[in-house]
């Protein structure tokens, strides 16, 4: 069985990348209205045209949220992870054999037959 292991570092990563992504929503360059040309969507186009910056800083902000979100969930989980992992080690009698599953063999049932009609697709 592998082991259960929380990688701080990898959501770290990928938070990181999420902000970087993001910057380039505001930096990507501005849009102007055309003044002198007339189509039917135009109205809606200026519109949408005045609100891009504030709509796009909008989104960004709402992203670097989401990524503040990702590390207090990543700091809680290493906290949980760590208190389990104490929990464990303490409430386990040191003479106390571990199978190849890594639980102690008190804890082992070779004849264990799961029932699969407990489970529906």
């Amino acid at each position: 069985m592998g082991q259960v292991k929380s990688e701080k570092g990898k959501a770290s990563t990928i938070a990181t990348g999420i902000v970087s992504a993001s910057n380039s929503i505001t930096t990507a360059g501005t849009v102007t209205r055309d003044k002198t040309s007339y189509y039917t969507a135009n109205t809606v186009g200026r519109r949408l045209i005045i609100n891009e910056a504030s709509m796009a800083e909008n989104v960004q902000s709402k992203i670097s949220e989401f990524v503040k979100l990702i590390h207090g969930v990543a700091n809680e989980f290493e906290v949980v992870d760590e208190k389990i992992s104490t929990l464990w080690q303490n409430n386990l009698p040191s003479s106390q054999n571990k199978g190849t599953t890594g639980l102690p063999s008190l804890y082992s049932n070779p004849s264990f037959v799961p029932q699969n009609n407990l489970f529906k697709e």
